[in-house]
């Protein structure tokens, strides 16, 4: 009889959840005693010939082999012989393998293969790490290192913390070293905001051409550890995501046909409306050249940091009239 429980799909978009759920596909397939191999579509040229002879390659070490899968991106070709070679290594399985997919970027279900895949694994889907599923996360990890906090302090830690696994158990961490939390002023100075919050407040102050307070964020930013070459980078990211959404609008695409294009969940759209409001395509165009320009400068020696990412937020000043 086949076994469904040797095949795993793991789908999600938040890599801590991602490796704690791909941590326990291991252990349940007994790790210990197993050669593993790795691939990643992104890092190397993967086609499904490559995972079939990675499957049918004997190990020199251990009777027992996995193959892990991550942004496996062939699935999305039409290949009809690799899709039946995969559905003949599933219909007929080597029960010493063991092969788990990590589907990091969505999948698209109406792929052959994929349909495949999932039809002949345990398929396992993550919560996302948005408001709701960091919530749960964090009362889930909380409990686990026997942490109790009163509402009002778990709404304060709540707020501190960004929407990434890795950030909230390092956190949490931390708070464990701490020992019993008593104030929101404790909650305060031990987690510092999330960037992403920062960067967020930082744009909107750029976008609304309040450079004072772009500056003082800036500052804090800097006195926080972060370092301006990061600033710049995710700065460039938020006003290239506003850039794409502006031109999209200008199309007259509502809110939800945007998101599908751009493969985002609408509400990412709804959160960054009041930066959009103030910004036109040429004035998000105009702070990537200027933030684009100031990366280089930076990477070329030609220019300090924190000096010129002051200076560049004079130039915006001038730019957004």
């Amino acid at each position: 009889m086949y076994n469904e429980s040797m095949n795993h799909v793991l789908i999600g978009d938040d890599d801590y959840l991602i490796e704690q759920a791909l941590q326990k596909c291991l252990d349940d397939e007994n790790q210990s005693e197993a050669d593993i191999e790795y691939y990643d579509g992104l890092t190397m040229p993967l086609t499904i010939e490559d995972i079939m002879e990675a499957i049918s390659t004997v190990s020199l070490f251990s009777n027992k082999k996995i193959v892990v899968v991550t942004h496996p991106l062939f699935v999305n070709t039409k290949d009809e012989k690799g899709t039946a070679a995969l559905q003949r290594y599933y219909l007929h399985p080597d029960y010493s393998v063991s092969l788990i997919f990590v589907f990091k970027d969505g999948i698209d279900q109406r792929k052959t293969m994929v349909k495949t895949i999932l039809k002949h694994s345990n398929v396992i889907h993550l919560d996302s790490v948005d408001d709701i599923g960091k919530r749960k996360l964090v009362s889930t990890m909380l409990n686990d290192k026997g942490i109790h906090l009163s509402q009002p302090l778990k709404e304060a830690l709540l707020s501190r913390l960004a929407n990434d696994g890795y950030t909230i158990a390092k956190e949490i961490d931390k708070l464990s070293l701490y020992g019993p939390i008593h104030t929101i002023d404790e909650i305060n100075t031990l987690i510092s905001p999330p960037l992403e919050s920062s960067a967020y407040a930082l744009s909107d102050a750029i976008a609304s051409r309040d450079f004072a307070k772009a500056i003082s964020i800036y500052r804090d930013l800097i006195r926080q550890g972060n370092q301006a070459v990061a600033l710049v980078a995710l700065l460039a990211t938020n006003f290239r995501f506003y850039y794409q959404v502006l031109v999209l609008q200008d199309q007259n695409m509502d809110d939800a046909t945007i998101a599908d294009v751009l493969h985002i969940k609408k509400g990412r759209i709804f959160y960054a409306s009041r930066i959009l409001n103030h910004l036109t395509v040429f004035k998000a165009d105009t702070v990537i050249r200027l933030l684009a320009d100031l990366d280089q400068s930076i990477k070329q020696g030609r220019i300090e940091p924190n000096f010129g990412f002051e200076v560049m937020l004079l130039k915006l000043k001038e730019a957004l009239i």
